[in-house]
C-alpha cells in the first residue's frame, strides 16, 4: 500500500500538506485508496512510517495541522488525555472541582474555594497520570 500512496501523493513534512500527484492539488479531506477512505494525516503517516496506526494523535489538538512533528501514534488512553475539554468547573454551591478521565475511569475532586486552586490540582493530577500526553489548563484556557 505504501507504493500506491507514493505514486498517488506527495507529503511535505514541514508544512503538513498532502498533495495529489495526478491533480497537483492539496488533499484537505478524505481521500480514497484501494476503495477505502483515508484522512490526510493517515496518508502522511503511511508515507513517513510505512504503516497506518489505529490511532494518530495531533499533539497540538488541531486536526488540520498535519506537520510531521505534530503527529504521533497513541493508544486510546493517550488520545483521550490529549483532549481540549476544560476539566475545571464550579458546582451550584459555589465550590470548584476538577475532573478527568484516565483509563476509562472518571476521576474528580471537589471542595476548592477558588478556580485557581482547582486548576493547580487538576494540572498536578494530569501531569502525574498522563505524563507527556497531559494537556493542562490555565485561567485563560488550554495550554500545554
Amino acid at each position: 500500500m505504501v507504493e500506491i500512496a507514493r505514486k498517488k501523493y506527495s507529503y511535505n513534512q514541514e508544512t503538513g500538506v498532502l498533495l495529489s500527484r495526478t491533480r497537483g492539488v492539496p488533499i484537505l479531506f478524505n481521500t480514497s485508496m484501494k476503495g477505502k477512505q483515508y484522512r490526510p494525516y493517515q496518508i502522511a503517516f503511511l508515507l513517513m512510517e510505512g504503516y497506518i496506526p489505529a490511532i494518530i494523535d495531533h499533539i497540538d489538538g488541531d486536526r488540520s495541522n498535519n506537520r510531521w512533528y505534530n503527529l504521533r501514534e497513541v493508544n486510546g488512553y493517550q488520545s483521550s488525555a490529549n483532549t481540549r475539554k476544560k476539566g475545571v468547573y464550579q458546582n451550584p454551591q459555589g465550590k470548584w472541582y476538577w475532573q478527568l478521565c484516565f483509563q476509562s475511569e472518571r476521576l474528580y475532586k471537589s471542595g476548592y474555594a477558588t478556580e485557581a486552586e482547582a486548576i493547580e490540582a487538576h494540572t498536578r493530577m494530569c501531569e502525574l497520570l498522563q505524563k507527556e500526553y497531559a494537556v493542562t489548563i490555565s485561567r485563560k484556557g488550554i495550554s500545554e
